[in-house]
């Protein structure tokens, strides 16, 4: 298994690196992101972001799943006639349940452990320093847990709807990029969830 996530855990540990070695890719990014910002508020499309990126958050997936995981409980006999099309439903609901699971604890355990500061947390001088093995959240950015889940999701999708993968892989990006405008994450952060999001559809597979 670890043969197929060499390429992913390659790209973490340079990630881990990148953010381990003082750098100012991030910080002179983010600079060009607040003004783009201003720009999306003159605009009125900030609003946009901040709806659209409720799409990220895993709660949903983990409503989803469990009620079909209920309703396929108490109601195995109504599929007693239609048992591949049954199976098949439940294989693709256990792998989006297993997929935003892995993914989600992969993210979780990797802020813990690294504690990057998120850019709205940053002081006005910009002190950037990392906060190693903390629970304070201001201190969780890398991985992006949004970007993690809907690209956990997309994935998934994608493998039920290969003719609208392109497009589901665009909203996936369009989700993840919400965390950056509305200065939660990193443009980092969010390439970290979506290799942490191939980690955990690979291994729920």
């Amino acid at each position: 298994m670890l043969k197929n996530l060499r390429l992913e855990i390659l790209i973490i540990v340079i990630l881990f690196l990148h953010l381990l070695i003082p750098n100012n890719f991030d910080l002179d990014l983010y600079k060009y992101i607040l003004i783009f910002k201003k720009t999306l508020q003159q605009i009125y499309l900030i609003k946009f972001f901040e709806n659209i990126t409720i799409l990220g958050d895993s709660l949903w997936y983990f409503l989803i799943s469990i009620i079909l995981i209920i309703i396929f409980f108490f109601f195995t006999k109504f599929f007693k006639n239609n048992k591949k099309t049954f199976k098949n439903i439940q294989s693709i609901n256990l792998l989006l349940f297993l997929s935003v699971l892995i993914s989600g604890i992969l993210t979780q355990f990797l802020k813990h452990i690294l504690g990057r500061p998120r850019p709205s947390s940053l002081g006005v001088e910009n002190e950037y320093a990392l906060k190693f093995f903390t629970f304070d959240s201001d201190f969780h950015s890398f991985p992006s847990g949004h970007t993690s889940t809907i690209f956990a999701v997309a994935l998934v999708m994608a493998l039920i709807a290969p003719k609208l993968k392109y497009f589901i892989y665009i909203l996936a990006i369009i989700v993840s990029l919400s965390r950056v405008v509305l200065e939660a994450h990193f443009v980092t952060d969010i390439l970290g969830g979506v290799v942490v999001a191939i980690i955990g559809f690979k291994l729920s597979k």
